[in-house]
């Protein structure tokens, strides 16, 4: 799977309580990959694509004691693919 398409082949994202970001692939359910969040994270990911170099994010925003799943913090954690080298070099 290419970087470029990771979520235009069904994708979905998620987080819980237990400080963790995963993508699955929405199909079979497989867990494709999980992040370690610094606290709960009771929010929607989002993504977005840079025009300048096409490179994909998702982004959560982590923490808000008030929902009783994580200590009292606030972070916006970012994630994305490492980028592939070229060949040849």
């Amino acid at each position: 799977m290419s970087r470029r398409n990771l979520f235009a082949v069904c994708i979905t994202a998620l987080s819980a309580g237990d400080h963790f970001l995963r993508a699955f692939n929405t199909e079979p359910g497989e867990e494709l990959w999980k992040g370690r969040l610094p606290t709960a994270a009771p929010a929607t990911p989002m993504t977005y694509r840079l025009n300048s170099n096409g490179k994909q994010y998702v982004v959560i925003a982590a923490g808000g004691h008030w929902s009783g799943l994580a200590k009292a913090a606030d972070h916006l954690m970012a994630f994305a693919l490492p980028d592939q080298k070229q060949e040849g070099k």
